[in-house]
């Protein structure tokens, strides 16, 4: 099992992402420029490379049943996103209203609008395939807009799910020698030129277009695992070197993000200890309900806000507030009250299901979601 002060660095790793997709996501609302800049997209790249990590250093450590691994996956996921998913449903009407009459008009909230107006229009279509997880699945030419129509940021719950349910055959075939390494190279590729050119190729949520990050993460904990032998320094230097070059070509923050991680992890220094502070470790557990609720607040504050007319900075001001207290009060809330009691309540129905006698550690389980 990895060791106890890495697991922290990664919570901090986490609390910093999802702090990072809340500040672009608040960004976005008052300005296209701004929002663009902060690149929140790359928080989440660094989030699928972190799943990469975790879920292999997971599977390599437990081997425990499928059937176990995706019960456990479960009740990681789903409870606290039916409670999301539920506000969101409920409020889709009074989000439209709080995007129309705010005193910001960014391209994002038209882009919002139109998902909203999407939901509305194929109202059961899409509530099926959010219920399930599943909306990274369906083609854009089935299901316009589907991918973010109940809640937009849980297009990528849907590519986790994706990854965790192929994840215990990745690593199999991986831990299987070189040709197991050459199959499952050979499904990335499949799913990527699939993501890249299939049908799927306008769904944000197929996971397709993102194996190249889930692949960082799980070559990094390969790397990590075998940090002590001799040529590991070296590996680790190539495979920085490697990232870099992408972040500078492709202009992605998360390349070097990423870069720094692999530093915090392998060279305790001083950003593996403050990565590793309780604050960022307490945040970082309860950083899945962060990235889940954080629009709710951003969207129905704005609705009230909107009945105030209020000067434009005061505005800003109070949204980003409002926000920012509500997600930290909402996510701290859900993660004692809603996540590490259903974390058990899978941890027991895996032991008593498929006899899975070794107790789950839920500070691994706290790094198992977006």
């Amino acid at each position: 099992m990895m060791k106890q002060e890495r697991l922290a660095e990664l919570e901090g790793v986490r609390a910093l992402m999802a702090w990072w997709v809340v500040a672009g996501h608040v960004a976005w609302f008052f300005s296209d420029r701004v929002g663009n800049a902060i690149h929140n997209d790359s928080a989440v790249m660094v989030f699928m490379a972190l799943s990469g990590f975790v879920i292999s250093a997971l599977i390599c450590d437990r081997r425990e049943p499928y059937g176990a691994f995706m019960i456990r996956r479960v009740f990681r996921l789903w409870p606290a996103y039916l409670i999301a998913l539920a506000i969101s449903v409920a409020t889709l009407s009074e989000q439209a209203s709080a995007l129309t009459h705010a005193p910001f008009h960014p391209q994002f909230a038209t882009f919002r609008l139109g998902n909203i107006a999407a939901s509305l229009g194929q109202y059961w279509p899409n509530l099926a395939t959010h219920l399930a997880m599943v909306q990274g699945l369906v083609p854009d030419a089935v299901l316009p807009h589907g991918s973010v129509a109940m809640l937009g940021q849980a297009w990528s719950l849907s590519v986790e799910l994706q990854f965790y349910l192929i994840a215990p055959l990745l690593i199999w075939l991986i831990s299987s020698g070189r040709a197991g390494v050459a199959a499952a190279a050979g499904l990335a590729v499949c799913l990527f030129l699939l993501g890249s050119y299939g049908p799927l190729r306008d769904n944000i949520a197929f996971i397709g277009r993102y194996v190249p990050w889930f692949a960082v993460g799980i070559a990094s904990f390969y790397l990590w695992r075998g940090r002590t032998h001799r040529i590991g320094t070296m590996l680790v230097a190539g495979f920085c070197v490697l990232l870099a070059g992408y972040g500078v070509l492709a202009r992605d923050p998360a390349a070097p993000v990423w870069i720094g991680v692999l530093l915090a992890l392998f060279w305790v220094g001083p950003a593996g200890r403050l990565l590793a502070h309780p604050i960022l470790k307490r945040l970082g557990e309860a950083s899945y309900s962060t990235y889940l609720f954080h629009m709710l607040p951003l969207y129905l504050g704005a609705y009230a806000l909107n009945a105030l007319a209020l000067d434009r900075w005061v505005y800003l001001a109070a949204l980003t507030l409002i926000t920012v207290v509500v997600t930290l009060a909402a996510s701290l809330a859900s993660y004692r009250y809603v996540e590490k009691p259903m974390m058990s309540l899978g941890a027991y129905l895996a032991k008593r299901r498929f006899a899975d006698r070794r107790p789950a550690a839920l500070t691994v389980e706290t790094l198992t979601g977006p």
